[in-house]
Parts: structure tokens; sequence; C-alpha cells
């Protein structure tokens, strides 16, 4: 959004002037191999996740506002994924996107930028008075922005020398992954930087070594070289002022950027004031080629000098800038045609590479799912099997008390038996001991009769012999009596 000016100017100045590059240059192979590479086939969808049908302009030839829309489409995508893992995680809808709103950033220690945005949101849930300041975005669109804008400039001071399309570009292959995208830049930073159609790279390029070496005219041309500086962005002051910015994201992005630099570094870039003295110096290149064409169409090419007449050594030097021209003309029609070759065998070996990442990516994707299916399965057999266990548990300690419980009434049963037998015992010696006494009585009763029948005959016998001795009695009376009498 801070280059925006820059880009309407850059994109004024290509249609009034051709680009003055050696066609032998890597910088112009690049810049067709790009453009042609990466659109996609037509079979396979778009890498950046939007289908190759809603915009026509692949990223190669995509402007500077394409590429901004698709990486803005990415992040909502991202913001989406993020909320719905936090919704996974247990948090709820509102908490989950307050939080990142708040400290949602899509760029940390992960390389996944959802999951720096799983992790930064989890910090400010963890602790919401440490991690995250007063305010906050108002809604996602405004966080997509300012995190989009953060990204390029945290792309832009590890790699000085990337435009902002090139940077944006740079995110939109590496699907915003962050150290990716740096490592990309440096890869572009080592080779001429590819030219982005109808994007940022207007610059002039320089000759050709081989035309410098043939001819006897250097162009002097005015470029707006701009010196590295060693500036170091810093993404959380950024994020921070952010939330504090006005409705207007255009400018509240600029305004950001140039305070958060001057918080760095202690000097804040002027972005617009960069961009007018380019779009100046570039014009007045323009007055200075314009006026030389000029010159040049009011000369006489095939008027003679007369012979006594000096010839004019202008006359002679654009002579040899015409001659130059041609086989420069003649050099450039070949360097074109070998860097078209060159621009198609890249752009056939980048789509090759292309569809192999996307196989990689889809075969790395599922086997992410097939762990994360894995690691759920075994959470869940270990949530079972815990389960079961305690079960197992609770019944052997139900199985234990039941097997004291029997254990005791089995006891209390051989009591009962015992007790049982020892009745059993008496009762059959009771019954012995009852025969015993029937039979005993019975002689006992046998006997008392016989013994009753004894003596009532032995009370016969005492009164027979009572009577007898009661007859002795009366005859030993008698008998006294006649005693007596006699002796009388």
């Amino acid at each position: 959004m801070a280059g925006q000016p820059r880009d309407r100017a850059s994109r004024a100045g290509r249609k009034n002037r051709a680009v003055r590059a050696g066609p032998g240059s890597a910088a112009a192979a690049l810049a067709v191999a790009a453009a042609a590479a990466a659109a996609p086939p037509a079979s396979d969808p778009d890498p950046s996740g939007v289908a190759a049908g809603e915009d026509a302009a692949p990223w190669g030839r995509a402007t500077a506002d394409e590429l901004e829309d698709r990486l803005l489409r990415r992040l909502e995508e991202a913001y989406a994924a993020a909320l719905a893992r936090l919704a996974d995680l247990g948090y709820c809808e509102e908490a989950a996107l307050h939080a990142v709103l708040r400290a949602g950033h899509c760029y940390g220690k992960l390389g996944d930028p959802v999951a720096n945005i799983v992790a930064n949101a989890r910090v400010f849930l963890s602790d919401p008075d440490h991690a995250g300041g007063a305010g906050g975005f108002a809604d996602l669109r405004r966080l997509e922005e300012y995190s989009l804008a953060g990204l390029v400039c945290l792309l832009q001071s590890s790699r000085l020398s990337l435009s902002r399309a090139e940077a944006m570009w740079c995110l939109l292959s590496c699907d915003l992954r962050l150290d990716q995208a740096i490592s990309m830049g440096a890869s572009l930073n080592e080779k001429p930087t590819p030219a982005i159609a109808s994007a940022e790279s207007d610059e002039v390029l320089p000759p050709t070594t081989a035309a410098v070496q043939h001819g006897y005219c250097h162009y002097h041309t005015t470029t707006a070289s701009a010196t590295p500086d060693t500036a170091r962005f810093d993404p959380d002051n950024f994020m921070r002022l952010a939330m504090c910015q006005g409705p207007g994201s255009v400018s509240g992005v600029i305004s950001c950027i140039k305070t958060t630099w001057s918080r760095t570094n202690g000097t804040a870039p002027d972005a617009q004031a960069q961009a007018d003295q380019q779009v100046t110096m570039k014009l007045s290149t323009e007055e200075i080629i314009d006026s030389i064409v000029k010159e040049l169409k009011l000369l006489d090419i095939d008027k003679k000098d007369t012979p006594d007449v000096k010839p004019d050594p202008k006359n002679e030097m654009v002579r040899d800038l015409i001659k130059q021209t041609r086989e420069m003309e003649a050099q450039l029609k070949e360097r074109k045609e070998w860097a078209q070759q060159k621009a198609i065998q890249a752009a056939r070996k980048l789509g090759t590479d292309l569809t192999e990442l996307r196989v990689l990516r889809m075969q790395h994707d599922e086997n992410q799912r097939r762990k994360k299916d894995k690691q759920e399965m075994e959470d869940e057999t270990m949530k079972r099997l815990t389960q079961l266990e305690n079960e197992l548990k609770k019944k052997s300690g139900q199985l234990d008390r039941s097997n004291g419980t029997v254990q005791k009434l089995e006891m209390e049963n051989a009591e009962i038996r015992a007790e049982m037998e020892a009745a059993k015992l008496s009762a059959s010696e009771s019954e012995r001991q009852c025969q015993k006494l029937v039979k005993k009585e019975k002689k006992d009763s046998k006997r008392l009769e016989m013994w009753d029948r004894q003596k009532a005959k032995l009370q016969e016998d005492i009164a027979e012999c009572k009577a007898k001795i009661t007859q002795a009695d009366r005859e030993l009376a008698e008998v006294n009596k006649a005693i007596r009498n006699m002796e009388s």
C-alpha cells in the first residue's frame, strides 16, 4: 500500500518509453520465464488457492494490485483456518475472534502462517493483560491489510533490493511462509531480478558489455539508486501502532511503516518523497532521450559535405551512432530470440517443478493428516483404555467385596451346618437315651408289677403267718392257761 503512488507513476512512465536493456541479460530472460511459467496448467489448481478462472492474469503477468488481492484472499483463508483451529481447541468463537484481532499476527517463530496466528492468539488467551495492549483491530479485513503490509516490510528489510511487487510475488509463491520467501528473495538477489510484468520494476537497465566495447558512445542515464538501509523492521511495534491507526487503510499503513522504521533506526523514510524523486529523475531522463531523438530526425544523413568544407565531427559521431544502433538492433533481435528460447525452457522446467511441488505438498498434507488422525485415534484409544482400566478397578473392588461377603456367608453357613450336625447328634443321642429310658421304664414297669404281685403274695403270706401266729398265741395262751391250771 505504501508503494502505490510509485506503482502508478511507473506504469505511466512505461506507456511513454521502451525499456532499454541488453537482450542477453538474464533479467529479461527471467522476466519472460516468470511470466510464462507462473501460469499453472489448465488441469492443475492455482497454488495460491484461487481458481484459474477467477483471475485471468497468472502470477508472472499480474499487477501489484492483483498480487495484493490474491495475498489478501490467502490471508483471509489463513485467518478463517486459524479461527476454526482455535474453535477445535475448545475456545469459544467470540474469545477466539477477540484474541485474533488483538494478537493474531501471521508471522512468528513457526513457518506456517496459520500456526503462527494460532500460537499468538493462544499466548494472548493465556495472559490477555501481558500479551496484548489496549485497543485492537476493528475487523479481520484491517488485520489482513496490516498483516500483508508487515510481511512485505519484513521481507524487504531482509532483502533490501526487492521491490514491493517482487516481495508480494515471493510471498505468494511460498504460500505466505516468510522464511521460504526470504530464501527466494536471496536467490533473486544473486541473479538479476525478474521483471514482474505490469508491476513496479521500471528502472532503465544499463546496456550490455558487448555494446559498450564496440561503440564509442556511452549512454548517461539518470537512475534513482536507493542506498541500502540497514534498519530492521519490528513487526510487534508495527502491529501495535497499526491498532491505533484511523480507519483509512492506505494512509494508516504508510504512517505505521514510517513510525515503525523511525522507532527502530531513528529515521523515517518518506515513501512519497522517494517516489516523487524517482518519477522526476525518470521524466528528466525521458526528456533527454526525446530531445536526442528530435535532433536525429532533423539531421540529413544522406547529405555529403563539400570537398573544400571540413567534415563536421558531430555528423561523423551521428553516423557512428546510427551504425552502432543498427548493429545493436540486430544483436537485440538475436538475443531476444535466445531469451525467448531460454524463457520457454525455464517455463517448462518451472511448470514441472511446480507440478512436483504440488504433488509433494499434497503428499505432505496427506501425511500430516494421517499423522493427525493417527494421533487422534491413539488419544481416543488411550482415553478408552483408561476408562476401561478404571471400570476394571471398580469391578475388581466390587468383586473383592463380594468374595469377602461370600466367604463370610460360607463361614456362617459352615457354623450353622456344624450346629445342625451337633443338634442332629444331640437329637439322636437324646432319642437313644429316650429309647433306653423307655426300655428301662418298661422293665421297671414289669418289675413293679412283679413286685406288686410278690408284695400281694407276701402280704397274703404275712396275713397267713399272722393268723398262724395268732392261732399259735391263742394255743400258747391256752397251753399256758392249762399249765397254770395244772399247776394251780
